[in-house]
């Protein structure tokens, strides 16, 4: 799973600790990869997620089966319209 926009990076833990699936979360916020590095490090995940500190735009995507991207409601609403 490649979690576009991770954050804290808690959609790739729930994916490697409950389903054992290996993700990698992109996201442009340093501080907030930096915490979920911490938070990766606690659960003992390092074999199974990855953090990349990169700009969605210039990710690539070709070996990912699984994406996952959080649209915010007004976000979501403006585009379906």
């Amino acid at each position: 799973i490649v979690d576009a926009g991770c954050g804290d990076g808690r959609v790739c833990f729930t994916a490697a600790t409950k389903y054992g699936a290996r993700a990698v979360g992109v996201d442009v916020d340093g501080k907030a990869l930096r915490e979920a590095a911490e938070v990766r490090g606690a659960l003992g995940l390092e074999k199974h997620v990855r953090l990349l500190h990169e700009d969605v735009e210039h990710y690539d995507f070709r070996n990912a089966t699984v994406v996952y991207v959080f649209l915010p409601p007004e976000l979501f609403a403006a585009g379906t319209r």
